[in-house]
Formats: structure tokens, sequence, C-alpha cells
């Protein structure tokens, strides 16, 4: 996945690196990197299109300090409808983030039934809630987005800093955030602090809330 399309210092104008539209379409082995020095370009991918299948693709954006800007992403679902995610990795960890409110994946104008299966979705931080793996704000989701077998990380070590939650998931997003299968995180200390009631571990369907379930602990003997 090092061959890549991304951003010359050139193309800033650009917000974001690629808008994909189309419907219906496959993707595979492709990497998409929004990293230049500027604040203009707001991420990687801004997906609108439904029914998109993303295989073993790099979806990063926020690749350079400039860019730990409101609103930034890696990847937006705008609107984006039935798209499935495979074995993706999105979002990285290589630019420390944490100057603004924003996060890996966005939602916006009610994403509907996309689907991630056996995802990496990577951040670094220095801030505890400025950025997050997920941000679903007030009327960005419809019906369900799914979390499967898949892993969130947020390496914690000297220069960085542990989520206060992984996710940031309004009340009033309009639908759910399901986490099913073997999904983990760390460097979080809770999925969704807020107990918003609309994010679910598919567990006896039980709201997530400030427990060990799925995440990340410290191991001594």
């Amino acid at each position: 996945m090092r061959s890549r399309t991304g951003l010359l210092s050139a193309s800033r104008p650009l917000r974001p690196r690629v808008t994909w539209a189309a419907n219906g379409c496959f993707v595979a082995g492709s990497e998409c990197f929004a990293g230049v020095a500027s604040a203009v370009p707001l991420g990687g991918l801004n997906l609108t299109g439904q029914r998109n299948v993303f295989r073993k693709c790099q979806i990063a954006g926020i690749g350079h300090a400039s860019m730990d800007i409101a609103g930034a992403y890696s990847l937006k679902l705008a609107a984006a409808q039935e798209n499935y995610f495979d074995e993706c990795y999105i979002g990285l960890d290589t630019v420390t983030l944490g100057a603004a409110a924003n996060s890996q994946i966005l939602c916006s104008a009610a994403a509907t039934r996309n689907i991630f299966k056996k995802c990496i979705i990577a951040t670094y931080t220095n801030h505890a809630t400025n950025n997050n793996f997920l941000r679903a704000p007030t009327g960005s989701l419809d019906r369900w987005m799914i979390f499967d077998d898949c892993l969130f990380i947020n390496p914690v070590d000297a220069s960085s800093t542990a989520l206060t939650q992984a996710a940031i998931v309004a009340s009033d997003a309009g639908g759910s955030v399901l986490i099913s299968g073997s999904t983990s995180v760390v460097g979080a200390t809770d999925f969704n602090s807020t107990d918003s009631g609309n994010v679910r571990a598919l567990l006896g369907g039980a709201a997530t809330t400030a427990t060990t379930l799925g995440l990340g602990l410290a191991l001594t003997r």
C-alpha cells in the first residue's frame, strides 16, 4: 500500500483529496493520502456514493500537523449508503493530533447502513477529547453503522494521551453504531463515555458503558 495517490504542495485548494460519488464500484489495494503543510485540505476520502466495496485500502487524512483543524478527517461518510469496507486501514499515527476537534471517521447527512469488517482505525493524539476515531453528530446517521472484528488503535506512550472516549456519537445522531465480533479499542478508556444509548455492543444488545468490554488493558504480571 505504499503505492498511493496524495496531495502535492501545489494542490492545497483541493478539499478533500478524493470525493467518491460513484455507485456500485469495487476498489482494492489502493491508498489515498492527504498530508501537506496547509490548513485547507480537510481530509482523505469524502464518500457520497452508495453500494461501493473498498477492500484492503488505506484511507489516510490529517497527514501533516498543519491539517490538524476542526472538521478534518481521514474518511467522511456524507449521506453515503450501504458501503462495505473490508480489511481497510483508516487513519494514521505518524502525526500527533489534538489541536482541534476532528476524527478519523466523520459521519454527516444521514450516512446509512455502512459496514466495516476487519478494519484498523488508527490515530495518535496528545488531547483526550479533541481527536477521536469516530464522530457522528446530530443527524449524521440513519438506521445503523456496523464495526465487525475491527481494531481501534491509539498508541499510548510518553508522547501521547489516552482518549476519554473512542467515539463521539450524539444521542440524536439518527441511527445506531453497532459493535460486533472481536472489535477492540487500544488507547481509550471508554468507547462512548456519554452513554448516548445508540452505541451498542452486540452481546445481548446492551448499550456500551464505561466498562472494560472491548478495551485494551495494560498487562502486568
